[in-house]
């Protein structure tokens, strides 16, 4: 009964520290959020679990981008949205592309609390093998941020091997904090 009012509680104040990626603010119902994601034109390609569900669309800017929509398993809260863009299998434009976007989170969120750009043995950058590391997580790029409510924005590179793409992550900590106590009262149920 305590944590059902701990939740009730941290879903009346969530709004107060919700992001917005498109007019989509994280923290909101996922029924909420795929009816916002359809009215943009996006369209549900994917249920990767009960919990994460993908959306395809373009952006405003004529991006094309898929949206993994991640909820809360009682209380069905989004508490991550995850923008893929489209897959790339050159390196210099991949680059291009993440630099582009993490200067664009930069300008809005400041300057990034950690930030990464590195490849790993054997791999360097201009061996002509960087999508390939990207898939044998030899390549790191990633740059996380935070708003000033302190939610978590990661911009990374990831990929197969063979493509890589631009990943961009939004996490309202609030949602982060009920999936938490959900979680937990599920196993404590279980066992």
């Amino acid at each position: 009964m305590k944590t059902n009012f701990v939740i009730l509680l941290l879903l009346m104040n969530i709004s107060t520290y919700s992001q917005t990626f498109n007019g989509i603010e994280v923290g909101k119902s996922y029924t909420s959020t795929a009816l916002l994601l359809k009215q943009k034109g996006f369209i549900k390609t994917k249920e990767l679990t009960k919990y994460i569900n993908e959306f395809s669309g373009q952006l405003p800017s004529g991006e094309n981008v898929t949206i993994s929509v991640v909820q809360t398993k009682k209380t069905g809260i989004v508490w991550k949205l995850r923008i893929a863009f489209v897959s790339l299998s050159n390196w210099s434009t991949l680059k291009s592309q993440y630099e582009k976007y993490k200067n664009i989170v930069e300008g809005k969120y400041g300057k990034a609390k950690e930030d990464f750009a590195f490849f790993s043995n054997p791999y360097f950058e201009g061996d002509g093998y960087e999508i390939q590391a990207l898939g044998k997580e030899k390549a790191n790029f990633m740059s996380f941020f935070n708003d000033d409510k302190g939610n978590n924005i990661t911009v990374e590179l990831g990929g197969d091997g063979t493509y890589g793409q631009v990943i961009i992550s939004y996490e309202n900590l609030l949602a982060v904090e009920i999936k938490t106590k959900e979680e937990k009262e599920i196993e404590n149920s279980v066992f």
